[in-house]
């Protein structure tokens, strides 16, 4: 599915919303099988998903970022298996939107693919403190290069034009300020 040019929306709609949910089953069933977490185990209870439109009203969108990862501790009234801490994945859809737009050759559905995947990397990372959330830029700088290098890997048996055209297209290996942030080149 490629994005409607015609009309323009800075927020994912109701259908692209079901497809991006889709995605994000797609990109955990990668992850869980590609680090043998079992169904039932923790990194299904660890996130969630928001949208631009649904992001608290003051919080900025970057500029430059598909997608976002807080870190939060819900309110638990009773003690929990999992983990304590939880994250949020926010993503960005102007950005996204826009560069639907300006790369036309690029599908939604494998895009999203893609970039949930990067995010869910984070997060499985984070539960499985194999890196930390908060640390120097050199570190985020080097966790970010192996997160793009663990997103090809996790996906490389997902055949697209449009999963080919992002490795290529993009930068992977940009500076950036935090690890949750997927930067597009410039």
């Amino acid at each position: 599915m490629g994005i409607t040019k015609e009309i323009f929306s800075p927020y994912f709609n109701a259908i692209e919303k079901k497809i991006i949910y889709s995605a994000l089953e797609e990109a955990a069933d990668h992850i869980r099988n590609f680090y043998c977490f079992s169904p039932r185990e923790w990194f299904n209870y660890c996130y969630h998903l928001s949208t631009a439109e649904e992001r608290p009203p003051l919080s900025p969108i970057n500029k430059k970022a598909f997608a976002e990862v807080q870190k939060y501790l819900p309110n638990l009234e009773k003690k929990s298996a999992y983990p304590l801490e939880r994250y949020q994945i926010f993503l960005f859809d102007p950005n996204i939107l826009q560069a639907l737009r300006t790369q036309s050759d690029l599908e939604f559905y494998p895009f999203m693919l893609y970039i949930l995947t990067h995010e869910l990397l984070h997060v499985a990372r984070f539960c499985q403190n194999l890196h930390p959330f908060e640390c120097d830029n050199e570190s985020l700088q080097k966790e970010e290069t192996k997160i793009n290098l663990l997103t090809q890997q996790v996906l490389k048996i997902k055949k697209s034009n449009t999963l080919n055209r992002l490795i290529s297209l993009y930068n992977w290996t940009n500076p950036c300020p935090r690890p949750s942030l997927f930067y597009p080149a410039e």
